[in-house]
């Protein structure tokens, strides 16, 4: 588990912790320190429809289209380092 904790710790101060998809609009290291620092989330409603027809990928919906959806926040890129060490 420490051995995990340091490769997971080194990845976030060498290098590139996270790549996000970005666009010529958005600085690249400026759209990755949000990506590092904010949740992602998915559509839990979005796990049942059929990938590649109805959703690109199982979770991943137009979560701006009216109606109630049940969206699940995930927050796990600055934690897992700390998670590891103290396990």
């Amino acid at each position: 588990m420490v051995t995990f904790s340091i490769a997971v710790t080194t990845r976030q101060y060498v290098g590139n912790p996270i790549d996000c998809v970005h666009t010529r609009d958005i600085p690249e290291d400026v759209l990755n320190t949000y990506c590092w620092i904010h949740s992602t989330y998915t559509v839990v409603d979005a796990f049942m429809k059929k990938q590649g027809q109805e959703v690109p990928f199982p979770g991943v919906d137009n979560s701006q289209r009216s109606g109630a959806l049940t969206i699940r926040h995930t927050k796990y890129y600055q934690w897992v380092a700390f998670t590891l060490f103290f396990q």
